[in-house]
């Protein structure tokens, strides 16, 4: 009986499908918990304006501009739907965590077999919603860190740290080609 054994470029593109697992996991992580702690301020913020709205200072200004309020940040809450996004998200996590699972219980593999989990993975990215760059770039700076490989860290400027969850700076700073079509 002869065992299998890796070729170095079956190894590489093993280690490729497990790493965009890993930066997927996280990344989708990382935005669930924004919309679920999104989820819980907003219901905090309705709760509390909502209380002071309807309290015996109803029927004054400020009674009134509370309760207001209070139905404000719910409406935004439902019309964005942050528990949505933070359940779509947990998906995606789960099923990039369980790619890597079975690329691991695999053990050894062949190409064929690699890129069958490259395809899966590549499906599940089809059905991402857009990725923010920066804080793709948080999840594959922190994956650096915890492997040691601080020569890969690439460095962010504290507003695309800040803005991460928000805005996707990659987009925002796209000029267009200046080669003639």
């Amino acid at each position: 009986m002869t065992e299998k054994t890796w070729t170095d470029e079956t190894w590489e593109k093993r280690d490729d499908v497990i790493y965009r697992c890993e930066v997927s996991a996280l990344y989708h992580r990382k935005r669930e918990r924004f919309f679920s702690n999104g989820q819980r301020i907003a219901n905090v913020l309705a709760l509390t304006f909502g209380a002071i709205g309807f309290s015996s200072i109803a029927s004054t200004g400020f009674g009134i501009s509370m309760a207001v309020i209070a139905a404000a940040v719910a409406i935004i809450s439902i019309v964005f739907g942050w528990s949505d996004r933070a359940t779509a998200h947990a998906g995606f996590a789960a099923r990039f965590i369980t790619l890597r699972a079975e690329i691991e219980a695999a053990g050894v593999v062949s190409d064929h077999q690699i890129d069958l989990f490259s395809a899966r993975a590549l499906a599940i990215e089809s059905e991402e919603p857009p990725a923010l760059s920066a804080l793709v770039r948080i999840c594959q700076n922190e994956l650096a860190r915890a492997s040691g490989h601080l020569t890969h860290v690439q460095p962010l400027r504290c507003w695309e740290r800040l803005g991460a969850q928000f805005v996707d700076f990659q987009r925002l700073s796209t000029t267009r080609d200046p080669r003639p079509a």
